[in-house]
C-alpha cells in the first residue's frame, strides 16, 4: 500500500508485528538491565511496555496473529522469569548484606560499651 506521495505504507499486519516486537524489545532490556544490576533502571521500562502492552491487547487479536502472539508470550513470559529470578536474587544478597552490616554493628556497640 502506498500513500499519495507514492511512498510505502505498513499494513496493519505489519504495524501489529512492529508494536508486539517492541514489547519484546523492552523485556529484553529489562533482561539486560538486571544482569547489570541496574534496578532501578527497569521500573521505567516496565512502565513503557506495559502501555505498549495494554495498547496491543485492547485491540484483540486477529486469528491469523494468535500463533505469533502465542510465541511472543512465551518469551515474554520467560523472560520475565529470569528477571524476577534474578531480582529474587538480588534481595537475597542485599538482605545478607544487611544482616552482616548489622550484626557487625551490634559486635562494635558491645567491645565499645565492654571497654
Amino acid at each position: 500500500m502506498t500513500d499519495r506521495t507514492g511512498n510505502q505504507q505498513p499494513t496493519v499486519k505489519t504495524r501489529r508485528l512492529e508494536q508486539f516486537s517492541e514489547i519484546i524489545r523492552l523485556t529484553q532490556s529489562m533482561l539486560a538491565l538486571a544482569e547489570a544490576g541496574e534496578w532501578d533502571a527497569i521500573a521505567p521500562v516496565q512502565a513503557e511496555r506495559q502501555e505498549l502492552i495494554l495498547g496491543f491487547f485492547d485491540a484483540g487479536i486477529a486469528v491469523e496473529e494468535a500463533a505469533w502472539v502465542e510465541r511472543g508470550i512465551n518469551e515474554i513470559l520467560q523472560l520475565d522469569k529470569r528477571v524476577m529470578a534474578m531480582g529474587k536474587d538480588a534481595i537475597a544478597s542485599i538482605s545478607s548484606d544487611y544482616e552482616l552490616l548489622t550484626k557487625s554493628r551490634n559486635a562494635s556497640n558491645a567491645y565499645l560499651a565492654n571497654r
